[in-house]
């Protein structure tokens, strides 16, 4: 009590720094010679019996502060309460922000550090999908109903990976991605149903049409994996399962027996873990068929995601392709599942092994 230096920040007593660690770049006029900005971490704990030696590890819940922009398309000051952790604006400051991966040399006294600048991006649609994920929606839970805003990502990366991929896969979790626009521009691309058609094509501005589909074992649930908040941030499992399975097999669904492990990116909320895998359980079965065919770079007005239409002689599309199992006494079983008969008789084409086409109506359908 009586030192006169006790009152000073740089004195702590009966310790001492043994080593500090720092690299970076030479010639910078920082006292630390980091390779990017940082916020340093003060840390304060009183030492007892349960501690033994150095101290590993620290765990912390953190707060983002991000780069984000107006309905003006104006940029906004980075805070650590609003919109960090829309998934639109976390890829905008992983693109134009100074918080990056790869670096190769810090630039400390530009607005805009990263690898694009912003007229280089399509700010309205980073925008529109920000207002998008910020939609609230309500789900059941074991206790009630509960909200959530549509998508969120809250995550710690630590990544070498491309900056392309870094961005696909939060996006990804979202149903959208990262395109390039007609303007030349890096946009967002939801994966919505769309009504209107952007373009048609025919033979007089495409050629060599050409379809194949991919009949592999889809299977009967996901198991799809998400951080809980609700068990200290560790890993948790929600089970999806495929349309006709269930865990039971009651009714008319048969017992799943073939499960897969889907990963996510920075998805803590149980709902938006199943929606995720129900998205990707539907892309398993439904876009499992890829129509080709060349166009000319004059004639292509579309980019991807819009809806086209394809008037060609040769395909049949609209129908659903399948695999026939097994006959029995006159029933084909087939690979996939389709609901009852409508109004008009369902039609079938088949292709036998010597090449010839057959088709005709469909006469009953059972389980």
């Amino acid at each position: 009590a009586d030192d006169p230096d006790t009152d000073l920040n740089r004195f702590v007593d009966s310790s001492s720094w043994t080593r500090i660690g720092s690299r970076g770049f030479p010639g910078d006029s920082a006292v630390f010679d980091l390779q990017h900005r940082h916020s340093l971490m003060e840390l304060s704990f009183e030492a007892n019996e349960s501690i033994q030696g150095n101290v590993q590890e620290v765990n912390a819940i953190l707060s983002a502060m991000i780069r984000r922009v107006d309905r003006n398309l104006n940029w906004l000051e980075p805070n650590r309460t609003t919109d960090n952790d829309n998934p639109a604006f976390v890829v905008l400051d992983i693109l134009t922000g100074w918080s990056i991966q790869n670096r190769r040399a810090p630039r400390w006294h530009t607005d805009h550090c990263g690898w694009l600048q912003p007229e280089q991006l399509d700010l309205q649609s980073f925008y529109d999908f920000a207002q998008h994920c910020n939609q609230i929606v309500e789900y059941e839970t074991v206790t009630g109903t509960a909200t959530r805003k549509r998508y969120t990502t809250n995550m710690v990366m630590a990544s070498d990976a491309p900056i392309i991929e870094t961005c696909q896969n939060i996006l990804g979790q979202c149903r959208a991605q990262l395109i390039i626009t007609q303007a030349g521009k890096i946009g967002v691309m939801l994966d919505e149903a769309r009504t209107t058609p952007r373009q048609l094509f025919t033979p007089s501005n495409s050629w060599e049409f050409s379809g194949s589909r991919s009949f592999t074992e889809i299977p009967h649930a996901f198991n799809v994996q998400f951080t809980s908040p609700d068990l200290g941030w560790q890993s948790a499992t929600v089970v999806v399962y495929r349309p006709g399975f269930d865990a039971t097999g009651s009714g008319s669904n048969e017992v799943a027996t073939l499960f897969e492990d889907l990963d996510t990116v920075g998805i803590t909320n149980p709902h938006q873990a199943q929606l995720y895998g129900a998205y990707m359980m539907s892309q398993a079965i439904i876009r499992s068929e890829v129509f080709t065919f060349n166009v000319d770079t004059e004639n292509l007005v579309c980019q991807r995601g819009d809806l086209v239409q394809v008037a060609h002689d040769a395909p049949l599309m609209g129908g659903r392709s399948c695999v026939i199992t097994g006959i029995d006494n006159g029933w084909l079983n087939i690979s996939e599942r389709f609901g009852p008969l409508g109004n008009e008789n369902e039609k079938y084409t088949f292709r036998a092994d010597d090449g010839t086409i057959y088709s005709g109506d469909v006469t009953a359908i059972d389980d």
